[in-house]
């Protein structure tokens, strides 16, 4: 599937530092394949680390609607994990959206309850630290 290879690409150029470029193949992928949490996924993280808290939210929301797990190999498992949860979480927190901090950082930690970095946000969001 072509979305795959932009999704891949897209992180070619990021590692590269070229972020326009990633945002680009990121949506492209997200396009051919809006079915797929792969460009979704790639598509939050990316604004993630830029600080765009809303397109961040919008796109790991975008990701975590999506069901179906297609359990294709190009399907990246990161994608099913708490990685969606995590960046809805942080980006909702950042918005001032507390009780869905919250809700999405629980959902995070049910993925992998044992990361202590989970853990501590979801104390936070609640206002525990």
């Amino acid at each position: 599937c072509s979305s795959d290879l932009y999704v891949t690409m897209g992180k070619c150029y990021e590692a590269l530092g070229k972020n326009k470029e990633a945002e680009k193949c990121f949506y492209q992928g997200a396009f051919e394949a809006p079915h797929a949490r792969e460009g979704w996924v790639a598509l939050s993280d990316l604004c993630y680390k830029h600080g765009r808290w809303p397109e961040s939210f919008a796109f790991a929301k975008r990701a975590i609607d999506i069901t179906h797990q297609q359990n294709v190999y190009t399907e990246d498992p990161a994608c099913w994990s708490w990685r969606p949860w995590d960046f809805a979480a942080i980006a909702a927190f950042r918005l001032g959206l507390k009780e869905a901090a919250i809700e999405y950082g629980t959902k995070a930690l049910e993925f992998a309850p044992e990361d202590p970095r989970l853990q501590s946000n979801l104390k936070f969001y609640k206002g525990e630290v």
